[in-house]
């Protein structure tokens, strides 16, 4: 035994046992009480049919849709209800206390029908990882409290009505990854701090900036796809080298000349070389198909092309994925949607995926996008399909210089083109489709401004030998009036 016990008096080893007695029981008392601040939370927030549940004691919690929850009861997880995501009910962010989960990991609420301005609470989840906030109505501008996130690895706000600048303090989050604040109201100039993340990370950065009102010049380092939709940033010209010393021309004629002759020689042995060679079927094993090309194009193929998925190949992103312009060695050139890995993990998307795939290599149409090819895999899954070189008709009519040429005639032609679509979709196919979600985002146009309907991950296909019914989906501002939630006060609108 120790002897230092010995030497105390009676009083003092009293007092120490009071002492060591009270932090016990503060101790085991902590935990009851931060699960029931949580569990208040979510009783109060408003977001939860607590009619549906049998709410017995707080560990029922954790079985509630949406919430997941740590060996000891603690909520580690929140999601939007399904039955909230789907009815599209109007609530305000701040009405879930957000302080009350300090053991919050993953916040996913995108197409929540959230509005409000994000609390400032937020900075006291100090463990979180994923944040998602998406395709709500949030508008105020980002809390400075987000710098405290510093395990913080995915902040997604697209599509929502978020103004102000843009916070330094995001580009100074040691573990960030992906950032995108695309489809907002934001303003001002582009911090630096945000150019020093993508230098300073060995691995990619994810960052999007798109469709905001930023200004300014396109910092050095910056691929300028990810301020796409910002009319007031200027590109930066590249200036042309002044030869002061005349002695150096010659020196430059003479490498110039030697390297573009080098370069012939290169060329016509190469095409040598093609002509009298045979040809080598790429591989395609089990994990990517194509149907309209001769031959098969392998994933290896695909991935030489985009010299693995490189940024400077992307055109465009989503809430769900990039899309790439691919350039193949046949001379085709086309788009190719690859979903982002954290969406690639939810079985929602893994369903949309799925029937994207099925529905579109059933159906043949002009002014239905070509489906080329897929791949599937556990770790990476993309869509190939025809490319439209002018964009969607989203992007095109809000832009100013575009939407002036889209003149009447056209416009006509592309809504007479979308009808004959959809008629053949709902007569001409067996069983029928159902898109749900025909919206001027998913409205793709060529070169010849010939319109070609998109994403089917929602569609559905119909049954003679059933009833058929399907949840509300679909895009605010195009679902049928009748059954869109006419309390949400705010909707999406088209320029047409």
């Amino acid at each position: 035994m120790n002897p230092f016990i010995f030497n105390l008096h009676g009083t003092e080893i009293w007092s120490a046992f009071l002492i060591t007695s009270n932090v016990i029981l503060r101790a085991i008392a902590s935990t009851p009480l931060e699960l029931e601040m949580e569990a208040s939370a979510i009783l109060n927030s408003g977001w939860w049919n607590i009619s549906d549940y049998n709410y017995n004691d707080i560990s029922s919690l954790c079985e509630w849709n949406g919430i997941s929850c740590n060996h000891i009861g603690s909520i580690t997880k929140i999601k939007c209800p399904c039955y909230l995501r789907y009815e599209k009910a109007f609530h305000q962010f701040s009405s879930l206390k957000l302080s009350a989960f300090q053991n919050l990991e993953r916040l996913d609420l995108w197409s929540c029908g959230l509005g409000g301005s994000i609390p400032f609470e937020i900075g006291n989840l100090t463990k979180l990882t994923f944040l998602v906030l998406s395709h709500n109505f949030l508008n105020g501008e980002i809390p400075f409290s987000i710098e405290n996130l510093g395990k913080i690895t995915t902040i997604d706000l697209n599509h929502n009505l978020i103004s102000g600048e843009i916070p330094p303090q995001l580009g100074y989050l040691p573990n960030l990854n992906t950032l995108d604040l695309s489809d907002n109201n934001l303003y001002g100039m582009v911090p630096q701090s945000l150019v020093l993340l993508l230098q300073n990370k060995s691995e990619p950065v994810n960052l999007f900036l798109s469709y905001n009102n930023l200004k300014g010049p396109i910092p050095y380092g910056l691929p300028p796809y990810t301020l796409l939709g910002n009319k007031d940033v200027l590109v930066p010209r590249k200036k042309k080298p002044i030869y002061q010393q005349a002695k150096i021309l010659p020196i430059l004629i003479c490498s110039i000349a030697s390297f573009l002759i080098l370069v012939c020689v290169m060329l016509i042995h190469n095409a040598t070389k093609k002509k009298h060679a045979k040809p080598i079927a790429t591989k395609n094993g089990d994990l990517f198909s194509i149907w309209n090309y001769d031959g098969h194009i392998a994933y290896e193929d695909i991935i030489k092309e985009t010299e693995g998925f490189d940024m400077k190949y992307c055109v465009g992103t989503g809430a769900y994925g990039c899309v790439y312009k691919v350039p193949l060695p046949n001379g085709k050139v086309v788009a190719l949607k690859k979903l982002h890995g954290f969406v690639a993990e939810d079985p929602t998307a893994d369903e949309s995926f799925r029937s994207e795939v099925d529905v579109l290599s059933k159906i043949k149409h002009r002014h239905i996008v070509k489906l080329l090819g897929f791949c599937m895999h556990k770790r990476i899954r993309f869509l190939i399909y025809e490319y439209m070189e002018k964009g969607s008709l989203f992007s095109v009519l809000y832009d100013d210089v575009e939407a002036i040429e889209l003149e009447w005639r056209k416009r006509v032609n592309i809504i007479k083109g979308i009808a004959h679509a959809l008629s053949y979709l709902h007569h001409d196919c067996i069983p029928p489709i159902v898109h749900r979600d025909i919206s001027s985002s998913n409205i793709l146009l060529n070169s010849e401004w010939e319109p070609n309907i998109s994403d089917f991950g929602t569609a559905r296909l119909l049954k003679y030998d059933c009833s058929n019914r399907t949840i509300v989906a679909g895009t605010y501002g195009y679902i049928a009036p009748e059954i869109s939630d006419q309390s949400c006060p705010l909707k999406s609108f088209v320029r047409f």
